[in-house]
């Protein structure tokens, strides 16, 4: 048969010679004799387990009100040795050991050596506890506070070139509050924050920047100890660039073809110099001071502006007030009672009766020669419908008054006519 032909080919001297046999055979020898040495060796053994964290949190509810905080050795380890079932205690970690200080006694800031009591977090694991190294620690206790300080800011060597203004730097909050252990907490007597742009700074610039501290004698603080409310600010630099420009005067209620070169002024000053943003003021030409109504343009020939810039705009001269002097040597005025009443633009569809009959102690004012030259007749009163709404009823309506064909007087003062509007059937 087959079969007894492999059985007598067997041979152990064979077995023995070939490798593979003999590494599977010294595993299962070794094996044998593991299982033999942990039954002649006692199951019980002791394990030092190092790098257990004291829990300082759980205890410090009494302390906390009375301001006291740990400000040194909270985070220091201690080594504790323990023994049990080797299968237990050799998958024991630091976490599985809970480890608290006795703090009673404490209360006031001070250095204290507190006793270190351990105990399992798990009370069913089977193991106990033997020693714990060291058994006492130092812990320096401090009273908890906080106090605010103004931002300082430094901005050596930022600066602006000729022909532009640096305003004073501002941050986007004035104070921080630093809290912390009282003995760290005043030792802290400064907050600036630097800001180092270079020069020629032409525009407003804003820099965030860290806040830097330092103690009563001018050196950094250490900082380890406390906590601040922020740690940067925005620190904004307003550049402003300076300009000087011409001030000139617009005019309203001018009469229509009125010449100019009839009415000489003077300003107090011809020119102002102001600063403000950059952007803006690349575009800017000219300063106006605001507007001479002709209506209140008295033979006293003297009006004043009061100089009013925008927010973020600086008057550099400081100068409030600008007048304007005109020149009424060869102006006199005059009253005329007009008669010639005329209705403009007045709508088809309505009857217009103007109920004044004539307009009393109207002023014109203007060149000598041309007012003593006038009469009544050459005075007219307008009363103009064109942007008026219409409907029937009687009305105070203005009136203007124009002398046709004069281009060197102008009428000084409002009048107005009283009208009766009636709609055509």
């Amino acid at each position: 048969m087959k079969i007894e032909k492999k059985l007598k080919k067997f041979s152990l001297k064979k077995l023995i010679d070939d490798d593979r046999y003999l590494r599977v055979f010294s595993v299962v020898i070794a094996i044998v004799i593991w299982f033999a040495v942990i039954n002649l060796i006692s199951d019980e053994a002791p394990r030092s387990i190092s790098g257990v964290s004291l829990d300082i949190e759980s205890q410090m509810a009494d302390l906390r009100q009375m301001g006291l905080v740990p400000i040194e050795g909270a985070d220091q380890k201690i080594e504790v040795v323990v023994e049990g079932k080797r299968t237990v205690v050799g998958n024991l970690q630091p976490e599985d050991i809970n480890a608290v200080l006795e703090l009673t006694g404490i209360d006031s800031p001070g250095t204290y050596d507190l006793k270190v009591n351990v105990s399992k977090n798990n009370a069913n694991d089977d193991y106990q506890i033997i020693s714990v190294r060291p058994e006492t620690v130092r812990m320096v206790f401090d009273r908890e506070t906080s106090k605010k300080l103004t931002i300082e800011i430094d901005i050596t060597g930022t600066s602006a070139p000729e022909g532009y203004l640096m305003e004073t730097v501002y941050a986007s909050v004035r104070e921080v509050t630093v809290s912390g252990p009282e003995s760290a907490v005043q030792n802290i007597s400064r907050c600036v924050a630097k800001v180092s742009r270079g020069d020629n700074l032409t525009q407003t610039a804003v820099v965030n920047t860290e806040l830097e501290f330092y103690n009563v004698d001018g050196q950094p603080s250490d900082m380890s100890q406390v906590t601040v409310d922020r740690e940067t600010v925005d620190v904004t630099i307003p550049v402003l660039q300076i300009k000087t420009l011409p001030v000139k005067v617009s005019f309203i209620n001018m009469p229509s073809g009125f010449d100019m070169d009839t009415l000489e002024y003077t300003l107090s000053q011809d020119t102002i110099e102001i600063a403000g943003p950059t952007d803006v003021m690349a575009n800017l030409s000219e300063y106006n001071l605001g507007y001479i109504d002709f209506k209140q343009l008295s033979t006293e020939g003297f009006q004043e502006f009061d100089i009013i810039l925008p927010v973020g705009y600086l008057n550099i001269q400081s100068v409030d007030k600008i007048g304007v002097t005109f020149n009424m040597e060869d102006k006199i005025e005059k009253e005329f009672t007009v008669q010639d009443i005329r209705v403009v633009n007045g709508p088809s569809n309505y009857t217009i009766t103007v109920n004044t009959r004539q307009i009393n102690k109207v002023k014109i004012i203007g060149n000598a020669e041309t007012i003593e030259a006038l009469s009544s007749q050459d005075i007219v009163a307008e009363i103009d419908f064109l942007s008026s709404e219409i409907s029937t009823g009687q009305y105070q309506m203005p009136a203007h008054i124009v002398v046709p064909g004069k281009n060197d007087v102008w009428i000084y003062g409002e009048y107005s006519v009283v009208v009766t509007v009636r709609q055509d059937s």
